[in-house]
């Protein structure tokens, strides 16, 4: 898939980041208080966005200008990390009608990509939505089906919170 939007570096807590949508992305981690590597490393002919510090995990993220799964994006990503890891496909927001949170490859259930769902038990995290509920961030598991929706005008304040920031920085 082609993007017809150039990409702009912004500058966020004294690193260069490729786009102000990664900005975005990385001021929203903050908002949720996860941890993450901005580009933690390279593989075959793709460096990932972002490295996020899960539960007993990492997941990397890949942050495209969608709004709609990519599957041209995804296989090469897939390709790429060889299956190895668990990969987020984020887009340019999360879709608050859906509490979708982008795109998720299980690895370990064998469920492939589908969407990552937004959860919020105590703290703010994700799981995928046809695989294993267990969630990416806190590791809490409730047996056989999703974990709690959170309130979605809470995180989508977040989410506006973070793109007002962004709008602002130099």
């Amino acid at each position: 898939m082609k993007y017809d939007r150039k990409a702009h570096p912004l500058i966020y807590k004294g690193r260069l980041y490729r786009s102000t949508l990664e900005v975005k992305w990385a001021v929203f981690f903050d908002y949720l208080g996860w941890k993450f590597e901005y580009e933690p490393m390279s593989f075959n002919n793709w460096i990932p966005d972002f490295a996020l510090y899960g539960h007993n995990q990492i997941i990397l993220i890949e942050v495209k200008p969608i709004c709609e799964f990519d599957k041209e994006v995804a296989a090469k990503i897939l390709t790429a990390s060889g299956g190895k890891y668990e990969i987020l496909l984020l887009g340019l927001k999360p879709d608050w009608e859906t509490n979708r949170l982008g795109w998720l490859y299980e690895k370990d259930w064998g469920m492939g990509w589908d969407e990552g769902w937004i959860n919020a038990n105590k703290k703010y995290g994700f799981y995928h939505c046809s695989g294993s509920y267990r969630d990416r961030i806190t590791g809490e598991y409730d047996g056989d089906n999703h974990l709690r929706t959170p309130m979605l005008n809470e995180i989508e304040l977040l989410w506006n919170e973070a793109c007002n920031k962004v709008q602002w920085l130099k």
